[in-house]
C-alpha cells in the first residue's frame, strides 16, 4: 500500500502528486515462413491491420515495421573461379550456386502505434526480452542448414578441399 510519503517525487512533500500510467495492449508479431526456402519471410504489408482481430483499427506503417527486427537471413553464393586467377569458370560448366537461410523471432508490438515492446522467447505472446534485446528468441524459418551442394565436374579442374569461407 502506497503511503503519503511515498507519492512525493519532488521537493514538496506538502502535496501529493497524481500520475496516470496508460498500459497499452500488445500484439505479438510473428512473420510468416516461406514454403521455398530461397525466399524471405514476410511481416504484414504497410497498411495491414496492427491487431489482425481488429481490421478498422490502427494499421502498420513502413516506419514502424523497418523496427520489428524479427528477420535476419543469411546469404551463401558458391562461385567456381579458375586456379590462380579471379577469372570465373564457365557459367554453362559450373554456375553460381546460391541459397539462403532465413531466421525470425516473434516481435510484440503496442498494437496502438506498432511500436516495440520486447521479443516473446517462449510462444506466449507476451514480451520476455527488452526491445533493445538482438540475440534472444530467435529460431530458423525451415532449416537452419544450407543445401548440399555437389560441385560440377568441369574437365581441366579439381575440386581443392577446404576452400570455402566455412572451413569445412
Amino acid at each position: 500500500m502506497l503511503t503519503a510519503t511515498d507519492k512525493n517525487f519532488d521537493n514538496n512533500p506538502k502535496v501529493d502528486q497524481d500520475f496516470l500510467v496508460t498500459v497499452a495492449k500488445t500484439v505479438p508479431v510473428t512473420p510468416t515462413t516461406p514454403q521455398n526456402p530461397n525466399e524471405d519471410p514476410q511481416n504484414p504489408k504497410p497498411g495491414d491491420p496492427i491487431d489482425p482481430k481488429n481490421p478498422n483499427g490502427p494499421t502498420w506503417t513502413k516506419e514502424a515495421l523497418d523496427k520489428l527486427n524479427n528477420i535476419k537471413s543469411v546469404t551463401r553464393t558458391i562461385t567456381y573461379i579458375k586456379d590462380d586467377t579471379d577469372e570465373e569458370v564457365s557459367p554453362t560448366e559450373a554456375p553460381k550456386w546460391t541459397d539462403k537461410v532465413s531466421f525470425i523471432r516473434t516481435v510484440v508490438v503496442n498494437q496502438k502505434d506498432g511500436s516495440v515492446v520486447g521479443y516473446d522467447t517462449t510462444g506466449d505472446g507476451i514480451a520476455d526480452v527488452a526491445a533493445t534485446d538482438t540475440t534472444s528468441g530467435w529460431k530458423s524459418a525451415g532449416t537452419a542448414k544450407f543445401a548440399e551442394k555437389i560441385s560440377p565436374v568441369v574437365k581441366g579442374y579439381v575440386v581443392k578441399p577446404n576452400q570455402d569461407t566455412q572451413g569445412t
